[in-house]
């Protein structure tokens, strides 16, 4: 009984908050006001870019190190540059740096660090991971 109240009512709530979202939305787009309206819905994406490389405490570049962002995965090349870009929301994004190729290059530790990236703008981050 309380789950099909709460059902219920989940359903009244949904209705009331798309009727306040289709009268927000429904002036003239003719207006000549300085304040425009704009009817968006949801949460705003935007595109980020990231670059950088991968070094090792000796400043040298570490290939195959899996780069990954929110969904985004690439990995580093023979001088440790990578690069990724998406699209995402206005928050803070984890990074995370992993050595997947074994041994072959060496063994690293993983990292991860949180960053907040700017919009539309390439963002510069360089990482040193260390050995094993």
């Amino acid at each position: 009984m309380k789950k099909i109240v709460l059902t219920r009512l989940n359903r009244i709530i949904y209705f009331i908050i798309s009727l306040f979202t289709i009268s927000a939305c429904s002036e003239d787009n003719n207006s000549s006001s300085a304040y425009e309206t704009t009817c968006d819905y949801g949460i705003p994406e935007f595109h980020f870019s990231v670059e950088g490389k991968v070094l090792t405490s000796d400043n040298e570049g570490i290939e195959g190190i899996q780069v990954s962002i929110d969904y985004k995965t690439t990995l580093s090349d023979s001088n440790g540059d990578y690069s990724l870009d998406f699209t995402g929301y206005v928050d803070e994004h984890e990074i995370i740096f992993e050595d997947i190729d074994s041994t072959d290059n060496g063994s690293f530790n993983e990292k991860d660090t949180t960053v907040m990236l700017e919009q539309n703008e390439i963002n510069t981050l360089d990482i040193t991971l260390t050995e094993k």
